[in-house]
């Protein structure tokens, strides 16, 4: 079975709290749960954000630019119209031409005779 973080994270404050080290709190985790279900360097990770006053289980938001055109809008805007340049894509979508390429490869979409179709 697999665990969500939350439950995970509950215990490793819950082993802080009874004052254990990280690695015997998720060596005991691992012994409950799985071998799977932490590592050592996890639980320093949220041991050190336990000590510092964070009590908190939930991740921190990430850092970055914010997407400014999803997978979704570049998929409608192909299907739309199958012979659309990356450029063409970005242009109608207010993103960069190499944002829709980078997005289409992960998708692994292929050029075929003038159209993108999905391998």
């Amino acid at each position: 079975m697999v665990y969500t973080s939350i439950v995970i994270r509950s215990n490793l404050l819950y082993e802080f709290k009874n004052g254990l080290k990280a690695a015997e709190a998720a060596r005991r985790i691992r012994n409950a749960f799985g071998e799977d279900a932490v590592i050592d360097g996890t639980a320093r990770f949220w041991f050190r954000r336990f000590k510092g006053g964070d009590e908190s289980l939930e991740d921190e938001p990430r850092g970055g630019r914010p997407e400014t055109c999803s997978d979704d809008q570049i998929r409608r805007c192909l299907l739309e119209n199958p012979r659309s340049t990356s450029s063409e894509i970005g242009l109608t979508l207010n993103c960069d031409g190499s944002t829709v390429k980078e997005t289409l490869g992960c998708h692994e979409f292929h050029q075929k005779v003038g159209q993108m179709d999905t391998a």
